[in-house]
């Protein structure tokens, strides 16, 4: 009996010794990723910026470097985008620069940020 009553309170320390040991475990996890210091993430380039763009307004953008603007930790960018018309009857095709406006990605992660 005395042999039983041992068995099952070490099974029982076992079992929330290595309940209490996972949650530990978890709890230090979550605290290194919530700790990262942005001193310590690359930020992107102004290349990458433009790929960024180019991924979601099309290949038709025009941006150069003189465009992007680094203020805290956000790019701003003046986006234009070539518009070329054609007309029907003479056929003559035009090509025009029509902003998009000022743009803004944060250089660590890489998102468009919207107002």
């Amino acid at each position: 009996m005395n042999k039983k009553i041992i068995g099952i309170s070490l099974f029982i320390l076992i079992i929330t010794s290595s309940i209490f040991g996972c949650s530990k475990f978890q709890e230090n996890n979550d605290t290194n990723l919530n700790s990262i210091d942005k001193d310590s993430i690359n930020p992107i380039s102004k290349d990458t910026a433009i790929n960024i763009l180019k991924a979601e307004y099309g290949d038709n953008i025009l941006v150069e470097d003189k465009d992007i603007k680094l203020i805290g930790d956000l790019y701003f960018i003046d986006v234009y985008v070539e518009v070329v018309d054609s007309d029907d009857g003479s056929h003559e095709t035009h090509t025009h620069r029509q902003s998009l406006g000022n743009i803004k990605i944060d250089k660590y992660t890489g998102e468009i940020i919207t107002e």
